[in-house]
């Protein structure tokens, strides 16, 4: 079991981008996840208690084309960035800063199905908005993903 802080999008477009993982999952018989991108993997449950003071500006990240990764959990992805955009989470690791991205697609697909997924995906090129951060109590097992606390980021409107 590892616990993992994940930058959500804002809820309108997490819509979007959980439908097209809802539908990837579908069609490649995999368990859907969340849209996410995590931020920090912890392998007991850390103490954030000061994200209940600290409040964070929501980050608006540019997304790349999808690209092929290492499986099971970066199989298909689109990156997210510019990095600098993440040095707000100052607790986090360089080297996730460094490797920021959106999973689209889990699993150990071959990479030939993925090639041809990702020369037929087309994704919308707006920047997304990620104004959420989640706790998770994660396993090797998707299905059994827990969601243990969310925290609201500020945004414009707030």
């Amino acid at each position: 079991m590892r616990y993992f802080l994940w930058l959500l999008p804002e809820p309108k477009t997490a819509i979007y981008w959980n439908g097209v993982i809802h539908r990837l999952a579908k069609i490649y018989n995999q368990i859907p996840h969340m849209a996410h991108v995590t931020l920090e993997s912890w392998p007991t449950l850390p103490q954030l208690d000061f994200l209940d003071e600290k409040v964070t500006n929501a980050v608006t990240l540019e997304i790349g084309q999808p690209k092929i990764g290492r499986p099971p959990w970066q199989r298909l992805y689109v990156s997210v960035g510019p990095k600098e955009r993440l040095n707000a989470f100052n607790w986090i690791e360089k080297t996730r800063q460094n490797n920021a991205h959106l999973s689209l697609l889990y699993g150990e697909h071959s990479l030939g199905r993925c090639i041809d997924l990702q020369r037929n995906l087309h994704l919308p090129a707006d920047p997304i908005l990620f104004s959420q951060l989640s706790l998770i109590q994660g396993s090797n097992d998707v299905a059994h993903w827990i969601e243990l606390k969310r925290w609201s980021l500020k945004t414009d409107n707030q």
